[in-house]
C-alpha cells in the first residue's frame, strides 16, 4: 500500500488544493465524481472537509472554466487548503511531512514549479502534470512566455517525471526532459451514460454547441463569425464569461452557468460540437461530446488534434473556411465519424484506462 500526495491547482483564482491519497494496489474502480460550481468550489475551499475511508480514483482535471471537475480514483486520507499567496516551499514540505508520501504528484504550473524545487533530491517518487504549459498560452505577452519556458526548462532538470495529459503536450515535454510519459485524459463513461439516459430527447433543428468559459482562450470571436455564416442554424454556448459580448450573432444562445445535468441536456439535444480554442490541454468537454456521438469540429491546436483525426472521428480546422465545410458535412449525417469517435472513447479516453496507466507509471522503479 502506497501513500500519494497530490498537489493540484483546482482553480487558479482561488486556491491550491493539497490532497493526500492512500493508493491500494492493484487499483480498484469504484468511482465518485465531485462537480464544483463556482460557489460550491468557494465553499469547499473555505470550509474544513475531510474524506475518511472514501474509495475513489484521483484525477484532478483543470478546466479553464468556472466549472471545475475533480474526478477522483483513490482513497483520500488528508486534505489541507492553503491560500494561494501563502504557498511556499516550506508549506509544501510541512504537508508532506505529515503525510510521509511514497509518491508526490504535482498538477499544473505553479504547483509544478514549487513542488519540484521543494522536493528536489528527495528519495520520494516525484511526478508532474502540466495540464497545458503556461508558455503556450497565447494571451501572455512574448516576454512572459519566454520566462515561463525558462522556468519550466530549469525545473525540468530536477529528478521528476512529467506525465503529460495528451500526445501534443508530451511532444513539448520531450523538448524539456526525457523523463516523460503521457496518459491521456479520460471521462467517466458510466456517469455520462446515466445522465444521458435520464435526459429528455427533444425534437430540434440542426444545432451546434460548445461548452466552457467565454474567454480569450476559447476564441469566442471565431465562434461568432462561424455562426454568422449559418443564420439558419442554432448555435449554443453552454457557459458564460467576460467576453460574452463578443457573441452577438442572433442565432447564438448563451445559457449562462448551469449544472452538469442541464449542460448535458443541451449537449444531448444538439448535433455537432464546435471548439474554436486558441490552445488546449485535452478538453473533457470534447471527450464527452465524442462519447455522446456528436460530430466534433475543432481548431488545429495541441489537445484537439491529438484526439480528433480529420475526417476519421471528427474535423480539424485551420481557418473559417474549414469550419464552414465541416459544418456542412456534419449536416449530412456523418454516422461513421460519430461511431469512430465513440469507439475511441470506449477504448482509450476513459477513466478506467487512465487510472490503469497512472498506476503502471507510479509503480515503475526508475521514476
Amino acid at each position: 500500500e502506497s501513500i500519494i500526495l497530490t498537489v493540484a491547482t483546482l482553480f487558479p483564482a482561488l486556491q491550491l488544493l493539497f490532497v493526500g491519497i492512500k493508493l491500494k494496489l492493484p487499483l480498484g474502480f469504484e468511482k465518485l465524481e465531485l462537480l464544483f460550481s463556482p460557489q460550491m468550489l468557494q465553499d469547499f475551499v473555505q470550509s474544513p472537509i475531510t474524506f475518511p475511508n472514501l474509495l475513489i480514483i484521483l484525477q484532478i482535471i483543470h478546466v479553464n472554466t468556472a466549472v471545475t471537475y475533480a474526478k477522483i480514483l483513490y482513497n483520500i486520507a488528508y486534505i489541507s487548503k492553503v491560500p494561494l499567496g501563502a504557498i511556499t516551499k516550506a508549506t509544501i514540505k510541512n504537508i508532506a511531512k505529515k503525510i510521509n508520501p511514497d509518491v508526490i504528484h504535482l498538477h499544473s504550473s505553479k504547483a509544478g514549479v514549487i513542488g519540484r524545487i521543494a522536493f528536489s533530491g528527495k528519495k520520494v517518487k516525484l511526478f508532474y502534470t502540466p495540464h497545458g504549459y503556461s508558455f503556450l498560452m497565447e494571451n501572455c505577452n512574448p516576454i512572459k512566455r519566454k520566462i515561463f519556458k525558462l522556468i519550466e526548462s530549469v525545473t525540468a532538470k530536477t529528478k521528476c517525471t512529467t506525465i503529460s495529459c495528451s500526445k501534443g503536450e508530451h511532444i513539448e515535454t520531450l523538448k524539456l526532459t526525457k523523463r516523460a510519459f503521457y496518459v491521456s485524459n479520460g471521462i467517466n463513461m458510466q456517469d455520462v451514460q446515466k445522465i444521458t439516459d435520464d435526459t429528455e430527447k427533444k425534437p430540434h433543428s440542426f444545432t451546434v454547441f460548445t461548452l466552457g468559459r467565454i474567454c480569450y482562450q476559447k476564441n469566442p470571436e471565431l465562434y461568432n463569425d462561424i455562426a454568422k455564416k449559418f443564420p439558419d442554424i442554432q448555435f449554443v454556448w453552454i457557459g458564460d464569461g467576460e467576453l460574452r459580448e463578443k457573441l452577438d450573432s442572433p442565432n447564438i444562445k448563451i445559457t449562462g452557468w448551469v449544472n452538469r445535468e442541464k449542460a448535458i441536456e443541451y449537449a444531448v439535444n444538439a448535433d455537432a460540437f464546435l471548439l474554436t480554442s486558441r490552445w488546449e490541454g485535452l478538453p473533457i468537454s470534447l471527450l464527452e461530446a465524442m462519447y455522446m456521438k456528436k460530430i466534433c469540429i475543432v481548431s488545429n491546436v495541441i489537445g484537439n488534434r491529438d484526439v480528433i483525426h480529420n475526417v476519421e472521428n471528427g474535423f480539424v480546422c485551420e481557418n473559417i473556411s474549414d469550419f464552414e465545410n465541416a459544418i456542412r458535412s456534419a449536416k449530412l449525417g456523418g454516422e461513421a465519424i460519430r461511431e469512430q469517435a465513440y469507439k475511441d472513447i470506449v477504448q482509450i479516453y476513459n477513466t478506467k484506462v487512465m487510472a490503469e496507466n497512472y498506476g503502471k507509471i507510479y509503480e515503475k522503479r526508475n521514476c
